[in-house]
């Protein structure tokens, strides 16, 4: 059984008080509301890491996006590209970390 995690972000106009769900792979897989009701987020399912990273992987997603005030759904291909490995420093200690970016 795959690891979830969720959080709740308080600055989210889109849906105040809303919870996500994130799959071990830290792609979001389902959004809540406050009272516990399946929210449909264009977010879900898009996958913006994927491990292991390493520096020049890349990836490419093709979601749709539905825009409310045309009511249409368009396609949207997001790309994803590890540009390096650094170090961050931590209480806890200095992991190693890669930086991902956008081509």
């Amino acid at each position: 059984m795959a690891a979830r995690a969720s959080w709740s972000s308080p600055a989210n106009k889109r849906c105040p008080g809303c919870r996500y769900f994130f799959d071990g792979q830290r792609t979001l897989s389902k959004v809540v509301d406050k009272d516990g009701n399946q929210v449909n987020d264009p977010l879900v399912g898009l996958k913006v890491l994927d491990f292991p990273l390493s520096v020049g992987k890349e990836w490419h997603q093709t979601t749709n996006f539905f825009n409310e005030q045309t009511n249409r759904s368009l396609p949207m291909t997001h790309s994803f590209r590890v540009l390096a490995q650094e170090e961050v420093k931590t209480k806890a200690g200095t992991p190693g970390a890669e930086a991902d970016g956008r081509p």
